[in-house]
């Protein structure tokens, strides 16, 4: 990978220019400055040359930052990875770096601190996947040249501290996805004494440094402040200049400096879990959960699961109100280092109150809009009313958590904004390889008194219009117009308009689910339109548990981007059913169905296993800790 160094050269009287021409020659341009730019300014310059040039990608590194030998690789993968959660969006990637010694994350992307002051922000930890920042620190920032010269660069009016956040919260503004890196790709350590705060100076000199350009600069501090903290700026403003102030005092009257704590690494040992339905029901979300808590337990973490439980003659109130108290006494006894609690909709309110007193992690898991769930679910308007205080906290809670886990990317996208605090991430749902029906296909269809011979196509799960099943019918039609030897056999809910060749079989329980899903060659992946997210269906993995091919709805994720990939699936609209008819016919019709089911037993049990997702949620618990 070739590439050209643009360096700048402020003003330096070491022989700095000298060295670097007489080891890299022309494959380092240096940029001669006059003393004065400071970070901004010497950032800006360099940027400047680097697009006059013709560059289409820059990466901002300090020279005080020494990178990984794998660290441009990770960077341009994770760049890759943003891209594909943006939908084709191109983001920003600010590499992590560490402390050399003590191994502890110095900078990178950072998140908000608190729901309450959104100028606060915290370093977070790597957990394997880039997710999305409020800002960032400009040590290592991979960037487009375009998104560059969208923004307009850095602010030259902050010439040293704050231009780097304030460009990450204006990227953010503009719609431009700001991600952190994967994992750590460099060393940098920390400044040990922030402008002010050295040893051995007046407390003249001390109020100058604090005040002066790599300080609280008075004009950058209220050009940051009302430039992002709307109507309180001027608060923010004072705030900043009185900290200012008093760590001058403070530095002046300490004799040893403050020694930087190094936290130790955090282990989850335990997860209180709290929803608001039964989970040993057979409806998608129940199903999910009981596998989410069985996959935490065989990796050895204690869950501890709350949800208002079947008692005869107790309302639905009374229950929820004794799953809360039953949480909260949970919170109470568990040890905060290596607990956290894992809540979503209106469930888990007031344990999570008593979590965030006790310095527990908070973990939010968010599957849809709610005032989306609420029309399609065409409840009544007293209903909603009722109802509503209740959703309006829960988005409170979800926007506060130091983690906010969403099964699907689109959703992310829709939800996400750079008012919310802690880390957001992506992780679908995961497949559980005990969904394998151990029946071979002839027995399976001898089961359900299916033909032997024509080609047969399954769709399992809830006979919703939210899963698209409005799209079974007129795709069953058309198979017949054309000749096709195809019948489409549903399950799990009753589907209309199939007959007279392809069945509804309802209902059907998980086994006898996972039993169809063997008598088929391909299983289908439909969706119902004009939802924010689909979510992740369980259902794509109980089709790969069985080693079946997945036909998906195109252009969405969590559809056919998880098996299209690994030649396990095939991408339609089932919008437009005669293409579809064609499509799906002349790729069923040449399957190996050995080949399939081995590449898709495959991805159950490594990549797509609950093991493997859940596992995820515990690297963003040990991250958003670090």
């Amino acid at each position: 990978m070739e590439g050209i160094v643009y360096l700048v050269d402020d003003g330096s009287s070491d022989g700095t220019s000298d060295a670097v021409r007489s080891d890299f020659g022309e494959s380092v341009r240096i940029i001669p400055g006059d003393g004065k730019l400071y970070w901004t300014g010497g950032t800006a310059l360099g940027a400047r040359h680097a697009l006059a040039a013709g560059e289409n990608m820059m990466l901002i590194l300090n020279d005080d930052t020494s990178l990984k030998p794998s660290a441009i690789k990770i960077l341009l993968n994770d760049r890759c990875r943003v891209k594909e959660f943006n939908s084709g969006i191109d983001g920003v990637v600010a590499g992590v770096v560490a402390d050399e010694e003590g191994g502890r994350i110095t900078y990178g992307g950072v998140v908000r601190s608190s729901f309450f002051f959104p100028l606060r922000f915290r370093q977070a930890g790597v957990c394997g996947m880039p997710f999305r920042c409020a800002t960032m620190n400009g040590n290592v920032v991979l960037i487009p040249a375009e998104t560059w010269r969208l923004i307009g660069g850095l602010d030259e009016n902050m010439p040293h501290r704050a231009a780097d956040f304030d460009l990450g919260l204006r990227l953010s503004r503009a719609g431009i996805p700001v991600y952190q890196s994967s994992q750590i790709v460099g060393i940098c350590p920390r400044n040990r004494f922030k402008a002010g705060r050295e040893p051995g100076l007046s407390l003249g000199k001390r109020f100058l440094r604090s005040f002066g350009m790599k300080g609280s600069l008075p004009r950058t501090v209220l050009r940051y402040s009302f430039r992002h903290g709307g109507s309180l700026a001027p608060l923010w403003a004072m705030q900043e200049f009185a900290s200012a102030a008093i760590s001058a005092v403070r530095a002046h009257c300490s004799i040893w400096p403050r020694a930087q704590a190094i936290s130790n690494p955090v282990i989850v040992s335990k997860i209180i879990y709290c929803v608001d339905f039964e989970p040993s029901l057979s409806a998608g979300k129940n199903r999910a959960t009981k596998h989410k808590v069985n996959a935490l337990r065989r990796i050895g973490v204690e869950v501890d699961l709350h949800f208002p439980k079947p008692i005869r003659f107790l309302p639905r109130l009374v229950r929820s109100l004794l799953s809360e108290l039953s949480a909260m006494r949970a919170v109470w006894s568990s040890l905060p280092a290596s607990t956290a609690i894992v809540s979503r909709g209106c469930s888990g309110i007031l344990a999570w109150a008593l979590a965030c007193a006790r310095d527990i992690a908070s973990v939010r898991e968010i599957h849809g809009l709610t005032s989306e769930e609420v029309r399609l679910l065409d409840r009544s308007r007293l209903w909603r009313f009722a109802h509503w205080p209740l959703f309006g906290l829960s988005r409170m809670l979800d926007a506060s958590a130091d983690i906010r886990i969403y099964n699907n990317g689109m959703l992310l996208h829709a939800v996400e904004s750079v008012d919310g605090v802690g880390m957001a991430v992506v992780v679908p749902n995961g497949s559980a390889v005990s969904a394998h029906a151990a029946c071979e296909m002839g027995a399976a269809r001898k089961h359900f008194g299916l033909p032997q011979n024509p080609l047969i196509i399954a769709f399992v799960g809830s006979a919703s219009p939210w899963h698209g099943v409005n799209s079974l019918g007129p795709l069953q039609r058309e198979f017949d117009r054309q000749g096709l030897p195809v019948a489409i056999v549903s399950g799990g809910g009753p589907v209309g308009g199939l007959g007279p060749n392809g069945r509804s079989i309802s209902p059907l329980d998980e086994n006898g689910c996972n039993l169809l899903i063997r008598a088929a060659n391909a299983c289908l992946l439909p969706s119902g339109f004009g939802r924010t997210s689909p979510g992740s269906p369980l259902k794509l993995y109980d089709y790969l548990a069985n080693g079946r091919a997945v036909i998906a709805q195109e252009g969405l994720e969590e559809y056919g981007d998880k098996v299209v990939p690994f030649g396990v699936g095939l991408e339609v609209d089932f919008r437009n059913p005669q293409s579809a008819a064609r499509q799906i016919f002349d790729y069923v019709a040449t399957l190996d169905l050995i080949v399939i089911e081995e590449r898709c037993l495959k991805l159950a049990k490594n990549d797509y296993s609950w093991e493997a997702r859940v596992s995820k949620w515990l690297l963003a618990i040990k991250a958003s800790r670090a």
